[in-house]
């Protein structure tokens, strides 16, 4: 939580919002069969994401092929293995 709020701190000094959404997907579907929450799917609603935690690689798939910039804060098993997104 105080991760949170230092970034929201940072974040607001510099003019933006911190948004925090948890989303459950399901790491046996396609990237492109994923569904992201209404509001990355919104053109111009998010200047960024920032993914904290371990994801998996669908996920990462479909953020990076869209247009919203992504920062990945994490430690992925299945990228430091080798896999490429």
């Amino acid at each position: 939580m105080r991760l949170l709020v230092a970034w929201e701190r940072t974040l607001r000094s510099r003019g933006y919002d911190l948004i925090f959404a948890r989303h459950e997907y399901s790491s046996r579907l396609q990237a492109s069969e994923l569904t992201l929450p209404r509001m990355l799917e919104q053109e111009g609603a998010v200047d960024e994401v920032i993914l904290a935690g371990i994801h998996d690689l669908n996920l990462l798939q479909l953020l990076l092929r869209g247009l919203t910039p992504t920062a990945i804060l994490a430690c992925n098993d299945e990228l430091s293995a080798g896999e490429s997104v």
